[in-house]
């Protein structure tokens, strides 16, 4: 890797030297299972808030999806959450 160079990405200011990755069989890469629980959709009980409707995915990184309106918020409010806990 060198840090410097002309690659440009747009919206980025500058530019720098180009990273490529490549992931080989991402899927499952944590728990061997690109979907953990075997579901696309799952229900999860939140306190104060109910249940809401996840997606657990497990594609290089595990990761959870919720839909932001399921936590009472519009998915723009950046500093918001930044400053909840």
């Amino acid at each position: 890797y060198n840090e410097e160079g002309d690659y440009a990405i747009d919206g980025v200011p500058g530019t720098g030297g180009k990273v490529t990755l490549h992931f080989v069989d991402p899927g499952g890469s944590v728990s061997g299972k690109l979907l953990p629980t075997g579901n696309v959709k799952d229900g999860m009980e939140i306190p104060d808030i109910g249940e809401i409707t996840i997606s657990i995915v497990d594609a290089a990184n595990p990761v959870v999806f919720v839909r932001a309106r399921d936590l009472g918020l519009k998915g723009t409010e950046i500093y918001e959450i930044d400053g909840s806990p």
